[in-house]
């Protein structure tokens, strides 16, 4: 079953784990021919490195975004300052602090998450040019081929099932942290405007690894940029926590861009990614590998996973501590890898064959002999006894024979 997908990655972090997706899904030659129309990439940042960013598969494939997978939402250096000035009063969720050191987003931001999404209303209608662009296409293709010759399995239900988009992105940078909220309601709007079936699933990162990671190397620097990825992460979790319950308890908010005010959360689902719960301290490349792992098995065995992830109800068998009624939005999951000796465990499998073979040929023995023998332990014995008398006689006379000459 392949669940038509489409995994966004917001920044660098974002970035590095749909690359390692799409490097699995490239390695197993039964996928290969179907990334399109079934599963796209997309990469959202404003440093150009991040979005010619480059890792080799198992198979040692050379795996990077392509031309038609790369929105780049860096604002030129001359047109920043100006911007500022020009919608001075439609920027008031600017804060006034960050407006004095103002950099030009054409390369990694400085760790500010209102950075992200300055660029981000910068390039807004580019940007929802592009990703418009890419769910019609994707919708169209699709729909020519359940019409077609393609025989993959979907859901047929209502024409086309829901298109996953899975965002990735880091809650303690700028550019993902910034972005992620205004990006999946961007998609919203495209959803409303153009009636294509969409969910939306969001998978943040956690700041844990980067700061086990600066632990190691007590500098200045690295002080304060544990101080940034702290803040920045609470920041947004706080702004997450708020928007996932607006309709819940029926509050609205104004988005910066948007002249209607929002109502619904910007996600069906939220995976927080931690590092702090395991035994062993993953690195941020470990993480990003099983979350990789993890984004592949959703688009294969979604139907099952999905299951899982409908919002819970719990409620005590006692009802002692009155709690009814739990509606989530941040679910968890896991994806485990088994490592064996392949060498070893076919040794073991062959030697259980022959042992197999060995015990059903003694089976037939002893059904022949008990059913043509009168006296099954005397004739048997002697039949033993004769035989054996013959190998040894014609051992002997043989090296008798070869002694002699």
């Amino acid at each position: 079953m392949i669940k038509p997908s489409i995994f966004i990655g917001l920044g660098g972090v974002g970035i590095q784990t749909i690359l390692k997706t799409k490097a699995l899904f490239l390695d197993n030659i039964e996928f290969q021919e179907i990334l399109s129309p079934y599963i796209f990439f997309v990469g959202i940042d404003t440093d150009e490195y991040d979005l010619s960013m480059q890792i080799s598969s198992k198979n040692q494939l050379k795996v990077s975004l392509e031309y038609k997978e790369i929105c780049n939402i860096a604002v030129p250096p001359q047109k920043i300052y100006e911007f500022v000035q020009y919608h001075r009063r439609n920027i008031d969720w600017l804060p006034q602090q960050n407006r004095y050191f103002m950099t030009p987003l054409n390369h990694s931001p400085r760790m500010v998450r209102s950075d992200g999404r300055l660029a981000f209303i910068y390039k807004i209608a580019a940007l929802k040019n592009y990703l418009l662009t890419i769910l019609t296409e994707m919708h169209d293709s699709i729909c020519r081929a359940k019409n077609g010759v393609n025989n993959i399995e979907t859901d047929k239900s209502d024409g086309i099932s829901s298109i996953d988009i899975n965002i990735v992105f880091s809650l303690c940078g700028s550019t993902g942290s910034g972005i992620f909220l205004d990006i999946a309601y961007l998609l919203q709007e495209i959803r409303q405007e153009t009636n294509i079936k969409i969910t939306l699933n969001g998978y943040g990162i956690l700041p844990s690894t980067l700061i086990n990671s600066l632990s190691q190397h007590a500098t200045s620097t690295n002080s304060t940029l544990r101080t940034y990825l702290f803040g920045n992460s609470y920041a947004a979790i706080s702004e997450l926590d708020y928007l996932m319950k607006l309709k819940k308890n029926k509050l609205s908010v104004q988005l910066p861009w948007k002249e209607e005010k929002q109502s619904e959360p910007p996600f069906e689902k939220v995976t927080l990614i931690d590092n702090n719960g395991s035994v062993e301290q993953y690195k941020l490349s470990q993480l990003t590998d099983i979350l990789s792992r993890a984004l592949y098995m959703r688009v294969i065995d979604l139907e099952h996973i999905s299951k899982s992830m409908g919002d819970s109800s719990a409620k005590p068998a006692d009802d002692s501590c009155g709690v009814e009624d739990i509606c989530t939005w941040l679910w968890n999951m896991g994806v485990s890898t088994l490592v064996y000796d392949s060498e070893y465990v076919a040794k073991v499998y062959e030697l259980k064959a022959q042992n197999k073979q060995i015990i059903e040929g003694l089976d037939k023995m002893k059904f022949f002999y008990n059913n043509s023998a009168v006296h099954t332990s005397f004739h048997i014995d002697q039949n033993i006894f004769q035989q054996m008398n013959q190998i040894s006689y014609s051992l002997c006379l043989q090296s008798a024979l070869n002694e002699e000459f």
